[in-house]
């Protein structure tokens, strides 16, 4: 039996997403070639790209972030020591 078939899930006591293994990897894989083709496109702009949004994973929740500089995170530390 499949480990992606509803009954293995439900032995597990997880919730089926429909994804195996294979998926996963899959969508992290794109997830790095679109990474590695926005950072070798954005070093030959003149202008700031946009970041490419990753795969939409199941039962994943998109959060908005915010970007925090090194400064910022410097500022931080000093703050906490």
């Amino acid at each position: 039996m499949p480990t992606t078939s509803r009954l293995s899930v439900a032995l597990r006591g997880s919730e089926h997403d429909g994804w195996d293994l294979t998926a996963h990897l899959l969508a992290a894989l794109i997830d790095a070639a679109n990474t590695t083709t926005y950072a070798v496109a954005q070093v030959h702009s003149k202008k700031r790209l946009a970041k490419p949004e990753p795969v939409p994973r199941p039962g994943a929740t998109t959060k908005p972030t915010r970007t925090v500089t090194v400064a910022q995170l410097a500022k931080r530390v000093r703050q906490h020591r």
